[in-house]
């Protein structure tokens, strides 16, 4: 919803679900190896055991200063999506996802649908790729599928 907001006539490929699903395949086949995925929402929760699993499975030690940055500096390419980014460019480190009812988030997604009937068209094309990357997430608490 949140980029439909800032681009309502934002396309498929735009949306990257599908691009992202035929990224992951042809990393797997180029290098025979499952390549790692991670969710945003996961990070937010538990950072430092997620990210440990992520660097884990590509070789490489703890990073500890990672979790924590300054916040007086933007990306010079945030510049054109600075208000998107709003919430990023101010924080200094990572911080667990504000708790969200899911029934609300539904309903303000089915709302939305209603006006703009294109919105559940991408939802409906995009989900199962959604669903196997997700399927092949890291997770803090277990092995990363291999």
């Amino acid at each position: 919803m949140s980029y439909f907001r800032l681009d309502p006539d934002f396309t498929d490929e735009e949306a990257g679900i599908e691009a992202q699903w035929r990224h992951f395949q042809w990393l797997g086949a180029e290098t025979a190896k499952t390549p790692p995925v991670i969710e945003a929402e996961a990070i937010a929760a538990d950072p430092r055991a997620v990210m440990g699993r992520l660097w884990e499975k590509i070789g490489l030690g703890p990073c500890d200063h990672a979790f924590s940055w300054p916040c007086d500096t933007v990306p010079e390419d945030w510049g054109q999506v600075a208000g998107w980014h709003r919430t990023a460019v101010a924080s200094a480190g990572i911080r667990p996802p504000a708790a969200e009812n899911g029934a609300e988030v539904d309903a303000r997604f089915a709302a939305l649908a209603a006006e703009h009937p294109r919105l559940k068209d991408v939802l409906d094309h995009h989900r199962p790729f959604y669903e196997r990357l997700k399927a092949q997430a890291l997770t803090a608490e277990c092995p990363a599928p291999r």
